[in-house]
């Protein structure tokens, strides 16, 4: 039991790692290329800008959907981001 326990931290903690490595993003100063070349899978987002607000529109896996919203997230002067991607049921 105890075992599993310890596997399991070792294995979140490993995941969280990750996770900050991956989470510094680089920008070429092009939103739409930006969120475009962090789709993995078959999706298809199209990002607007409006002031500080940005808006993202299309399908995409929900692990696809997250990428692009945190590259959004990353742009500087980006207060906001309305994430409206649809997701497969």
């Amino acid at each position: 039991m105890k075992i599993r326990h310890i596997t399991t931290a070792m294995a979140f903690a490993s995941v969280v790692g990750f996770a900050g490595a991956a989470s510094a993003i680089s920008t070429t100063g092009n939103l739409q290329q930006d969120v475009h070349s962090s789709l993995g899978g078959n999706g298809n987002i199209t990002a607007t800008v409006s002031g500080s607000t940005v808006t993202l529109l299309g399908n995409a896996n929900a692990l696809d959907k997250a990428k692009a919203e945190r590259v959004a997230e990353s742009y500087p002067n980006v207060d906001r981001v309305i994430n409206l991607v649809n997701t497969p049921s």
